[in-house]
């Protein structure tokens, strides 16, 4: 339940077991939502850019809900009120779209429209070393067991050694996620976790599974994430955005609170028997509470005759679960925020995040683990 990791801006080599651990790349003083409005693409990246093709639309929703949308493409009024602006530059340069939200709360961001073709931002490459740009638990059981405090630059290089020698990297509660690549762009890949469904019981724990081009060719995953279509999509239970606020607990030994943008809230149960490190929030996360974003799907859970926990798979499309197709992922599957499909030719950046939010009594928290990510 743990991963393999390599940064970006510049890599830099390491012989240590054949790790690529790339320099720290720099990033402003303050993380997470760099912009009260619009989050980014993932913790650790800018929110105040977004990358695309000619012809190719950009969703843009902010994290502050309202009644009302006023919305601006350069200075210009757009005709769209709703929360999502879907913006389609028809030419190539820099487009600043404006926000108010009820009147008073104001964002801006720019869309960045490449003048290169999707078919000139390939990057060729051969390489099958595993590149882990970020590793972001959520809060869980096995966050921080096996090692002490570390930089979020360590915790990506011991994931890195860990997805090398096929162990399992946890993904945590609800949210937490891992960033890999090969460093050149791939199409269909393979994700294996450690879920099973047999005569004797059932242990699924389906990660949603996201894809990215380096649209602006600087080697980071921080243009548009695409989520595969899965089974879920779609269904009732279903929410595309879905958030959870987690706090760090005041002392050793406590569970970790966590607040939903629905206003529910729950805990990380502390499992003392088992898991006794102090803290189950991540060490490499300085803030007090953290913020993660992404798909919600209903996890199967129930009870056996026999009193044990049972994680029925989900039917398809997602990761650490037995479902059909539950090992290969196909871009073909990848899809807009309003969940039409998105015609990829490539892809250079794969995101693995734990698309349930729930616990299982004595067994803890549910969370996504993988051991493998590779090139199809």
């Amino acid at each position: 339940m743990f991963l393999s990791i390599i940064l970006v801006a510049g890599l830099s080599s390491c012989n240590k077991d054949d790790v690529i651990i790339a320099d720290e790349p720099e990033l402003p003083s303050q993380v997470g939502d760099f912009d009260p409005v619009f989050a980014g693409a993932s913790y650790f990246q800018r929110a105040t850019e977004r990358y695309t093709f000619v012809g190719r639309p950009v969703f843009i929703t902010p994290v502050v809900e309202g009644d009302s949308y006023e919305w601006c493409i350069d200075g210009r009024l757009s005709d769209c009120t709703t929360a999502t602006l879907k913006f389609t530059p028809e030419a190539p340069g820099d487009y600043v779209v404006d926000v108010t939200i009820d009147g008073t709360v104001n964002g801006r961001l720019t869309v960045v429209c490449v003048p290169e073709t999707e078919r000139q931002m390939y990057r060729p490459g051969e390489s099958k070393e595993l590149i882990v740009y970020e590793y972001v638990p959520a809060p869980g059981q096995f966050i921080n067991e096996s090692v002490g405090d570390m930089t979020r630059v360590e915790a990506a290089g011991w994931a890195a050694g860990r997805i090398k020698d096929r162990d399992f990297v946890s993904l945590g509660g609800f949210g937490g996620y891992i960033v890999v690549g090969f460093g050149h762009s791939i199409r269909d890949f393979i994700v294996k976790g450690n879920a099973f469904t047999n005569k004797s019981g059932a242990s699924n724990e389906p990660g949603i599974v996201y894809v990215m081009q380096d649209v602006n060719g600087n080697g980071r995953p921080d243009e548009e994430w695409y989520e595969l279509r899965g089974s879920e999509t779609g269904a009732d239970a279903t929410v595309q955005n879905y958030a959870v606020t987690y706090r760090r607990p005041a002392a050793p030994g406590q569970p970790v609170d966590w607040l939903d943008c629905f206003g529910e809230v729950g805990q990380i149960d502390y499992m003392a028997p088992i898991h006794k490190q102090d803290y189950y929030y991540p060490s490499w996360i300085e803030e007090d509470e953290y913020t993660l974003r992404g798909t919600l799907v209903a996890a199967r859970s129930e009870r056996d005759q026999a009193g044990q926990w049972v994680n029925y798979p989900l039917e398809s499309g997602y990761a650490d679960n037995t479902g059909s197709n539950n090992d290969v992922f196909y871009i073909a599957d990848a899809m807009f925020d309003d969940l039409s499909p998105v015609r990829l030719e490539y892809i250079d950046f794969i995101k693995i995040q734990t698309g349930i939010n729930g616990k299982c009594g004595p067994l803890g928290e549910l969370s996504t683990e993988i051991s493998e990510v590779s090139e199809r």
